[in-house]
């Protein structure tokens, strides 16, 4: 799978670089690559226009975003001084982390959100979608998959991964847990310099 991958890339890549994101008779042939059809190319042209299976990225549509905001909504801390409204500070924090994720991580993501957003139908017995529930039904609906195996729990926890160090770095929130970071950076370095004062005061005298 490994030079098939290679050779998906390579000839993404020259489609990204001729300007073709589309199949065209006229690119078939400057396209063709030994081992892969021409038939390949508009399966690897929709691979390559989507968000981060290259180095091109580009932001997400509004679909994704609904989704990601309704597993933001379900998915973050709340109550015990978390009710911050910073949603949408972490769906952006969310997105930045996802423009950082290897190509194969990002597709399944993305292809986990749309599996979450169509799930309600066939785990939760709901004829809607999960970004059309109740906050509380959509907190059960996550929960499930958090408690699933396989492919849902896979995608429930690389997702609440990202909502969590999204929430968690946010200053009101460090605030509210009482997380002094730049304090904490001045007093180490304080520290060290006392230390490394005490160590050349007593180096000569340990000679």
């Amino acid at each position: 799978m490994g030079w098939a991958l290679a050779r998906v890339r390579a000839v993404a890549a020259l489609v990204a670089r001729r300007g073709c994101l589309a199949y065209t008779p006229a690119a078939a042939g400057s396209l063709r690559v030994r081992g892969m059809r021409v038939w390949h190319l508009p399966m690897i042209a929709k691979l390559h226009a989507w968000p981060g299976t290259t180095g091109v990225w580009r932001p997400l549509s509004r679909v994704r975003v609904r989704i990601l905001r309704a597993a933001i909504a379900a998915m973050r801390p709340r109550g015990h001084g978390f009710d911050q409204p910073i949603d949408e500070d972490i769906l952006r924090e969310v997105e930045g982390s996802l423009r950082c994720l290897p190509p194969t991580l990002r597709i399944c993501l993305v292809g986990g959100l749309y599996l979450m957003e169509c799930g309600p139908p066939i785990y939760a017995h709901r004829l809607c979608r999960f970004s059309q529930m109740e906050q509380a039904e959509a907190h059960v609906y996550i929960a499930g998959w958090g408690h699933a195996r396989g492919l849902r729990r896979a995608v429930f926890r690389g997702v609440r991964a990202l909502v969590f160090v999204s929430f968690y770095q946010h200053p009101e929130v460090l605030a509210a847990l009482d997380v002094r970071w730049a304090d904490r950076v001045a007093t180490l370095v304080q520290l060290r310099a006392e230390l490394l004062g005490e160590r050349s005061e007593g180096g000569p005298d340990a000679g």
